[in-house]
């Protein structure tokens, strides 16, 4: 955000018309929640599900997930409805890619990044996935006063309260509820995805959210979903 407000983010040809800026101002200085990834979240996943074709469902209306690749600071910005856009930190300077829509893949042979935007972009979706599924454990941490004074002092901004989420695949809540043997009323069902999708109903559709259902005593059914 600093980067951008002191004007020295780079960016492609194609991001320097007043449309290109705007969006990506308004993706960068929408205040997105911020989600501050430091695992593979795709690797509980890309085995069971073909994310290529995962139309995302964001948590929040803006977010930003940052993550640590190849030792450089990637940002990805990602707003329900409008898009996202990329932001790779490489030596002093950030680079800002606008991808224009979550679901058109990005002109590569112009940024030559291609294998950031898929690492991004997938995990972003197996991000939103696993937040639908409740097969996540959230802790609290709370940030310490002492050290907030400290670095105030230092004219350093403070450190905020936030939770740490850990995957918990192989116990989901519906796994729980059920008695040994039975997952859905449905008895001998192993666990498994059921894919996330819009159900029409009278006067429009509504979405009906991805879950991981069955017993986990009794395996996990791996499928690819394809469209």
């Amino acid at each position: 955000m600093e980067a951008w407000v002191a004007g020295v983010v780079v960016s492609p040809n194609s991001a320097s018309t007043a449309a290109g800026r705007e969006f990506m101002a308004s993706m960068i200085m929408g205040r997105p929640q911020v989600f501050l990834v430091q695992h593979d979240w795709t690797a509980a996943l890309r085995h069971d599900i073909d994310l290529g074709t995962v139309e995302p469902r964001l948590p929040f209306e803006l977010v930003a997930y940052e993550f640590d690749i190849s030792g450089h600071r990637v940002i990805h910005i990602e707003h329900q409805e409008r898009g996202s856009m990329v932001a790779v930190h490489a030596g002093q300077h950030w680079c800002a890619f606008p991808l224009w829509t979550a679901y058109t893949p990005p002109k590569t042979r112009e940024v030559g990044l291609n294998s950031i935007f898929q690492i991004t972009t997938e995990m972003v979706r197996a991000i939103t996935i696993l937040l639908e599924s409740d097969v996540l454990l959230a802790q609290h941490i709370e940030a310490a006063p002492a050290l907030n004074r400290s670095r105030a002092r230092s004219k350093k901004p403070p450190i905020f309260d936030h939770h740490v989420l850990n995957i918990a695949i192989s116990r989901p809540t519906s796994a729980l509820d059920a008695e040994p043997g039975m997952a859905g009323g449905k008895p001998g069902v192993r666990l498994h995805f059921r894919r996330g999708h819009y159900r029409r109903v009278e006067g429009g559709s509504t979405w009906i959210r991805w879950t991981l259902v069955g017993d986990p005593d009794l395996g996990f059914v791996e499928k690819t979903y394809r469209l």
